[in-house]
């Protein structure tokens, strides 16, 4: 026997989760795994591993200390680090310093710690969709706290509309919701996009109308590259004027943020698996300059989510090196650029179209087309995108659907980008004649599709 809130987190409808699970967790390789699919629906960044391992490598010492406990919320080093890093490439308003930031397991866990500590079973947190799909895990997960989508007019609109978010809210009054905070990601996932300052602005004063929190999960932030010159090589410094173009902008370097909502409600989450490509080293952030109240609680709760102390001098060794972090920051941003160049030829020369991208690891794809065709005129459903999603992963290629971030049209399709040119290429064309395939009622087996795609 199990208790009933251990059986809601295993019955939690989480359609990312789901889709994740079916590969196992286990990705193609041309030498160590070459039946497995084509890793296109997880964000992640390989194109400067061979320098992050080389890096992450020299930062690596272990000391007899490190074999004693550390503080569960981060050490003062790392804290300090992680502060005088945001403050300086976030451009925050007022400084940072060490007891504003409260150091986790991982963004998703401090996302669960930060909804825990605003918001009591029963309540809602108000998101901005679609959204990232591990959220339904990471906040409703054994937690009691539902989430509450509000979607924009268009998946290609980022203005925010302050009548979208009132509708919304007297809506889930309505429905007798009550929501204790609103949840944006800038730049966004799964879009790829950046929120205006006056965009922040709108959130802000929306928030502050209704004494809710207001979290900003900015783990991407320094992953944009709209604004580049792509003509310049990757090694190449970002020049003043095109960082002065940079279209990503936190909610902590807002001057007026206290005109605009009390600051004790604002809240951000980081990590260091989006702009820096650890995701295996699990570590992320929460940082709040206004709330020691909120502070108390996250550091009790963080004794159940300690970070290894290895991984916190890591860390602390890794952010010290900040002509390194500025240099990598610079030619990752290029790289990225450069290869979300390469997939948006792809897509245009097939006649696919994509969403505009400003930052992040992906793309979303609409193969709605596609599916049309092949229902002869009508309309996707949510089981035509689950069976396209399905038929694609059978021939080799994993891709994030649509389902997962809770769009509400049926057949579009996350797609990451920031992977080896070979591999990328040999993804692309297995999505691309798997796609074809099944908009034309062709039936193809899993061997016709990768030998085709060789």
């Amino acid at each position: 026997m199990v208790s009933q809130r251990g059986l809601q987190s295993i019955t939690l409808e989480s359609p990312m989760r789901r889709c994740a699970s079916a590969t196992n967790w286990t990705f193609y390789d041309p030498s160590e795994n070459p039946t497995a699919p084509i890793n296109l629906g997880v964000a992640h960044n390989d194109l400067l591993q061979d320098k992050l391992l080389e890096k992450i490598s020299s930062s690596l010492t272990i000391t007899r200390k490190d074999l004693d406990y550390n503080c569960a919320y981060g050490s003062i080093i790392l804290r300090d680090r992680v502060a005088s890093f945001v403050t300086r490439q976030f451009k925050t308003a007022e400084p940072l310093v060490a007891d504003h930031v409260t150091a986790f397991t991982g963004a998703g866990a401090a996302v669960y710690y930060l909804s825990v500590a605003l918001a009591d079973p029963g309540e809602s947190i108000m998101v901005i969709a679609p959204y990232y799909g591990m959220f339904d895990g990471d906040i409703c997960g054994g937690t009691g706290i539902s989430l509450f989508p509000v979607y924009l007019p268009t998946l290609e609109d980022n203005f925010v509309h302050e009548n979208v978010l009132e509708e919304a809210f007297e809506r889930a009054k309505k429905e007798n919701v009550k929501v204790k905070a609103l949840l944006v990601t800038n730049p966004d996932n799964p879009i790829g996009r950046c929120y205006s300052r006056e965009g922040l602005e709108t959130f802000a004063r929306f928030a502050s109308k209704h004494s809710i929190h207001l979290i900003l999960d900015e783990v991407y932030a320094l992953s944009t590259f709209s604004h580049l010159d792509t003509s310049l090589s990757a090694d190449t410094v970002i020049s003043a004027k095109e960082e002065s173009d940079d279209p990503f902008t936190s909610i902590l370097s807002l001057e007026n943020l206290s005109d605009l909502i009390d600051p004790s409600l604002v809240h951000v989450i980081y990590g260091m698996s989006k702009d820096f490509a650890l995701n295996g080293l699990r570590i992320g952030f929460i940082l709040d300059q206004n709330n020691e109240t909120l502070r108390s609680v996250l550091h009790a709760s963080a004794v159940m989510s300690y970070i290894s102390s290895i991984t916190d001098r890591t860390i602390s060794n890794f952010l010290s090196d900040s002509v390194w972090i500025d240099s990598y920051i610079s030619t990752n941003r290029r790289l990225l650029a450069d290869s979300y160049a390469k997939i948006s030829i792809f897509f245009k020369d097939h006649g696919v179209r994509h969403l505009p991208v400003q930052a992040g690891h992906f793309v979303f794809i609409d193969l709605r087309p596609f599916l049309i065709q092949k229902n002869g005129g009508r309309p996707p459903t949510l089981k035509d995108e689950q069976e396209l999603w399905q038929t694609l992963l059978d021939n080799g290629v994993y891709v994030a659907p649509g389902e997962a971030f809770r769009t509400k049209e049926h057949g579009f399709f996350r797609i990451t980008f920031p992977l080896r040119s070979d591999l990328l290429e040999l993804g692309l064309d297995r999505l691309y004649k798997t796609t074809v395939g099944f908009g034309e009622n062709r039936v193809i087996k899993e061997s016709q599709a990768l030998k085709a795609s060789k």
